[in-house]
């Protein structure tokens, strides 16, 4: 530990329990990027082709990250998922 004469002025970072533990399979990820933005990512599952299908979010805040990663989460548990993928354009859907 470098004594407290020396320290550059910043506080020590304390370790929380959930950084010593490995997130369980399929559960959520929050996280904020070099930039400062937030971003949630949530475990729908898997698609049709078999490959694993995240759900991405993302905010200035982690307050509103946290509330749409709850917000999608309550929508895979409930079952009423929307199709991954983009929403169909106006061409493509008076096409269909």
């Amino acid at each position: 530990m470098t004594p407290p004469d020396e320290r550059d002025g910043t506080p020590p970072r304390r370790r929380r329990a959930s950084e010593n533990t490995k997130r369980a399979s399929g559960e959520s990820s929050i996280y904020r990027d070099e930039g400062g933005r937030w971003h949630g990512f949530v475990s729908m599952g898997k698609n049709e082709n078999g490959r694993r299908d995240r759900r991405h979010v993302s905010a200035a805040k982690r307050a509103d990250v946290v509330a749409k990663v709850r917000a999608i989460e309550a929508k895979r548990d409930a079952g009423m998922v929307e199709a991954a993928g983009r929403a169909p354009t106006v061409c493509d859907w008076l096409d269909h």
